[in-house]
């Protein structure tokens, strides 16, 4: 689609250099954070570290009625992930 992505690391020295225009965080990746990762987070989703929050899309498949098929069998790890996206603060 013509966009460029990266990884950024969720520590705040990341923070200091140029990032793009848009965030996207799902708890795939957040859910594994230390407590020096999660503080960065904190900080970044209070609009601390230049970020404002757009929208936060939940995940709904296993609240459906199709996860009665699996009812009773262990959950799979990070399935229908939570989506937040962040734009920085500035940009229209």
């Amino acid at each position: 689609m013509g966009y460029a992505t990266y990884p950024v690391e969720m520590r705040r020295a990341s923070f200091d250099r140029p990032q793009p225009d848009y965030l996207l965080l799902t708890n795939y990746n957040y859910d594994d954070f230390d407590e020096r990762q999660r503080t960065c987070l904190d900080e970044l989703l209070d609009g601390a570290l230049g970020y404002e929050r757009t929208t936060e899309f939940e995940g709904r498949f296993l609240g459906s009625w199709l996860a009665l098929a699996g009812r009773g069998a262990p959950l799979p790890g990070k399935i229908s992930p939570t989506l937040i996206v962040l734009r920085r603060s500035g940009v229209p």
